[in-house]
């Protein structure tokens, strides 16, 4: 098919380019459901103020029912704080290796010539945990004890000579 100048006309016309759309977070329905969002997040955050109203509300007891008191539990005490002198000795790898998983803190200071430093305590469930450290004679040198109920259950060492 040609044009009234005589050229070739082309049937197979592109068609016109598709409209870009806009990214998701450029909708209008995406920013107005992120701000009611981010209300609810602050709402829930905050809270609605109605403690002070609720705590105000009391009902009299009857005469019919006695108010029974509840027991107060007894107060919780924290461990103590208290940490024993830190080991002025040394420990060895041939020290290291005579301790034995079982034994008592007291048998494993016996055989170090000190008690080392308490680095962590717990008494939990009736689960009495400490970590004991030694340092040893090279710089980064030591050994880490851990202690359940009074008895050792794991040893570690690095760099002992």
């Amino acid at each position: 098919m040609t044009d009234p100048t005589g050229a070739p006309q082309n049937t197979w016309a592109a068609p016109p380019p598709a409209k870009a759309k806009k990214s998701v977070w450029k909708r209008w329905w995406f920013i107005a459901g992120a701000v009611v969002l981010a209300l609810i997040v602050i709402g829930a955050i905050t809270g609605s103020g109605d403690e002070k109203k609720d705590a105000k509300v009391s009902t009299p007891a009857s005469s019919a029912t006695a108010a029974v008191p509840t027991p107060t539990p007894p107060p919780v005490t924290a461990p103590p704080t208290t940490r024993p002198p830190a080991n002025s000795a040394n420990i060895t790898k041939a020290e290291f290796d005579q301790i034995q998983t079982g034994m008592s803190h007291d048998a494993v200071s016996a055989i170090i010539g000190g008690p080392g430093e308490l680095t962590s305590q717990s008494d939990l469930a009736g689960y009495q945990g400490e970590i004991w450290s030694y340092k040893g004679s090279s710089l980064g040198a030591n050994a880490i004890m851990q202690f359940q109920n009074g008895a050792l259950i794991s040893k570690a060492q690095f760099g002992l000579n």
